[in-house]
């Protein structure tokens, strides 16, 4: 129903935070403090902060500081280190994203570290406060890069306007005042853990990171850690400490969590010139920004390094391009296509303008990790074709500008599917290669799972073809049932990692199912182990995003309507009333991604659909 709300449900105590909410403390109504959104917030559709409050100060605190402004005229103070950075703040001078040449990066020490959102327009700006020279602004020009036709200097960028609004990066994350580092407590098992958890997550995607290299660069661990100016030793600790508490292998500690957080961040340089280093820095951005709530600050981002490799050259394969460089351009392309086909976005790098040949073995590697690691990248390719050729507004049309005929449109659904069976019989032997080379993700299940995600997407609604034939939607309803199955093989297996992204493909996955479901080319009564493998995988995800959790009530009452189905099969099986029950059902799913604004322009056919079962 529109504008249903989820029932209350008893939350657990670690779900809930400490204090009320910043909209029911001033509307002085009881807060249930859960997570990531009270209920009273949820119900009016209203944003919901959660601000610590400030200390209570002793009577003798107080009498002691009104002393001092007696004695002494009022200045500005410095605060220790990792006072000052709990403290920054950091203000986007415009609403909307400016141009790389007209970002600018204001600090403010006076104030604490708020959460805000760039795309928040309601949210008024406030002037920046007047403040001492701070580092960033003592710091030279940045250096003029010469590419091409003419050369502008780049000024030092917003981008960490974006990534320090802390609350908002990783959910569920509290500010504390406590100012005694807990970084003592870590472990060398736990940095090692840590560091191993990282690359097993990222390094199958971003081919610059190599594992052995950085152990041997950083040995022993410990030390680069407790320095602190490591920039990649703090990434590679803070992300993977998240995914390890993400998947439950180490307790959740929020104090422990907001010092990584201080140390990867306050040593940090920023990105202000067109170099190879400043492309890695930006990648480590990315991973991180991929933790949070929503995909504008990974769009951003992604913005960011894809004019960056232009602007350097790196996708035209130059001769005697090294490696390491090839690595780092097909890093910045995994992470482009990433991002746009989750967001459902065009893709910032085309393959018509690349020129680079695919990974080599460096360094003794063995031959079965580097095909691992080019089957990664010709998957992100296939993706790309398959949302440019057929998910784009514009693919119905061909490059004269006429209309494709019927039989164009199936020689286009041909030549992708040949690409994804291709793509399919080359790598899915890589999953039987040696375990000591393969990545744990790099299993069949994992391929199996991409396979029939692909084949989904393919021939799902389309701006090519909005209304495909029945044997095609039988084809559709078995690779989203299978889909599913493998989409849970890997959460038991702790391969799913809680980002946007990955509930941005869960969520075009349950759609699709909705979808086959309302027009009866998938049998509901056949397919229980699949809903609940969906209700299960919504749970999951609905730990940190409402929309979960209100789409796990829709499948809930699918999940009824399937049961009722099951016992009163030879009654009521595909009858009037059960269409019925089917596009109410269909009707509330839609309602729920159009409130919580999670309706993609690639989606709008399958909605479309669903509406008009």
């Amino acid at each position: 129903m529109r504008g249903s709300h989820p029932p209350a449900v008893q939350v657990p105590y670690y779900r809930r935070h400490s204090y009320s909410c910043k909209r029911c403390r001033r509307l002085k109504k009881k807060c249930s403090r859960t997570k990531p959104e009270c209920q009273n917030c949820g119900k009016a559709r209203e944003k919901c902060e959660y601000v610590p409050r400030a200390p209570r100060r002793k009577k003798s605190e107080i009498l002691r500081s009104m002393e001092m402004t007696e004695t002494s005229p009022v200045q500005q103070r410095p605060l220790p280190p990792l006072t000052q950075h709990a403290h920054q703040t950091y203000h986007l001078q415009q609403a909307q994203l400016p141009s790389l040449s007209q970002l600018n990066f204001t600090r403010d020490d006076s104030r604490q570290v708020t959460a805000f959102s760039t795309f928040d327009k309601q949210r008024p700006q406030l002037p920046p406060l007047p403040s001492l020279p701070t580092r960033s602004q003592m710091q030279p020009p940045p250096t003029t890069i010469t590419n091409g036709g003419g050369a502008q200097p780049h000024p030092v960028t917003s981008l960490h306007n974006k990534l320090l609004s802390i609350p908002q990066i990783i959910p569920g994350h509290s500010q504390t005042s406590n100012v005694t580092s807990p970084l003592s407590t870590i472990t060398n098992d736990l940095l090692t853990r840590c560091v191993d958890r990282f690359f097993e997550d990222y390094a199958k995607t971003y081919p610059f990171l190599n594992h052995t290299t950085f152990c041997h660069t950083h040995n022993p661990l410990a030390h680069s850690f407790a320095s602190g100016s490591h920039f990649d030793v703090n990434m590679t600790v803070l992300l993977g400490y998240v995914a390890l508490s993400k998947v439950r292998k180490v307790p959740d500690d929020p104090v422990l969590r907001d010092a990584l957080l201080s140390r990867a961040f306050d040593n940090a340089e920023i990105v202000s010139d067109e170099s190879i280093e400043g492309i890695k820095k930006l990648l480590y951005y990315g991973m991180f920004t991929l933790m949070r709530k929503d995909g504008d600050t990974s769009w951003y981002v992604a913005g960011l390094i894809d004019r960056m490799v232009v602007a350097l050259g790196l996708n035209e394969g130059k001769v005697g391009l090294d490696e390491d460089t090839k690595r780092v351009f097909w890093s910045c392309y995994n992470f482009d296509r990433v991002v746009s086909v989750a967001l459902g976005r065009p893709a910032g790098l085309l393959d018509k303008d690349i020129d680079v040949p695919l990974l080599s073995p460096m360094g003794g590697e063995d031959e079965d990790l580097i095909k691992m690691l080019r089957a990664v990248s010709s998957l992100r390719r296939v993706e790309g074709m398959i949302m440019s050729d057929v998910h784009s507004p514009g693919a119905l049309k061909t490059e004269t500008g006429a209309l494709r005929t019927a039989e164009d449109r199936s020689q286009v659904l041909q030549r992708l599917r040949m690409e994804i069976e291709a793509w399919y019989n080359n790598t899915s032997l890589l999953s039987c290669a040696d375990r000591k080379v393969s990545l744990t993700s790099c299993t069949t299940s994992w391929y199996s799972a991409v396979y029939y995600t692909l084949l989904s997407l393919l021939y799902r609604p389309s701006f090519l073809v909005p209304s495909p034939p029945a044997e095609t939607l039988q084809l559709l309803g078995k690779c989203t049932l299978q889909g599913a199955s493998f989409q849970y093989n890997l959460h038991t297996l702790h391969q799913l990692p809680m980002h946007w992204v990955q509930l941005n493909r869960w969520l075009t996955h349950c759609t699709t199912l909705i979808y086959c479901i309302c027009h009866t080319y998938v049998d509901v009564v056949e397919t229980k182990a699949e809903i609940s493998f969906c209700m299960e995988l919504l749970e999951y995800f609905a730990m940190e995003w409402s929309v979960a959790a209100e789409l796990l009530d829709v499948f809930r009452k699918l999940n009824i309507v399937a049961y009722d189905l099951r016992v009163n099969q030879g009654e009521m099986a595909h009858g009037a009333d059960t269409s019925a029950m089917f596009k109410k059902i269909g009707e509330e799913y839609c309602d729920v991604l159009i409130r919580n604004g999670y309706t993609m322009k690639f989606d709008q056919p399958v909605l479309k659909g669903i509406r008009g079962a």
